[in-house]
């Protein structure tokens, strides 16, 4: 799959003339837009992109507890030490969302934004071209 995205990638920075740095920033919000409609609002979601190798990861937020009561919010202490060595209760830490987690409809969320994003781009372009 990232090698499709680093193509698709390339292909809009070059046949539309936009910003490797917007396009970076639009692949993020959208990620960002359909982990929160996939796992809510108020999720805290990160997300990194290397347009180099087209690679997307998206990580939670997750409060270290000895004993779970919203999984949704919080991650075991021994499961986080399996993760990032050091960790202590209290902590918080970034737990990577696998990729196939999201849901189709939550993929489509994240193209319709992307596109949406891209043409509002394309006309600033146009815009300020003329102007």
């Amino acid at each position: 799959m990232s090698t499709e995205v680093k193509r698709l990638f390339d292909q809009f920075v070059n046949g539309r003339n936009i910003k490797g740095e917007t396009l970076t920033d639009i692949i993020k919000t959208a990620i960002v837009s359909a982990s929160k409609k996939r796992y809510g609002e108020e999720e805290d979601v990160r997300v990194d992109f290397d347009p180099e190798s087209g690679k997307i990861r998206a990580f939670f937020k997750r409060k270290v507890v000895k004993k779970i009561k919203n999984p949704d919010r919080e991650i075991g202490l021994k499961e986080a030490e399996a993760l990032q060595k050091g960790v202590s209760t209290g902590d918080v830490i970034e737990v990577q969302i696998p990729a196939e987690e999201f849901g189709r409809l939550a993929i489509q969320a994240a193209g319709q934004v992307m596109l949406q994003k891209i043409r509002e781009d394309e006309r600033e372009n146009v815009f300020n071209e003329y102007t």
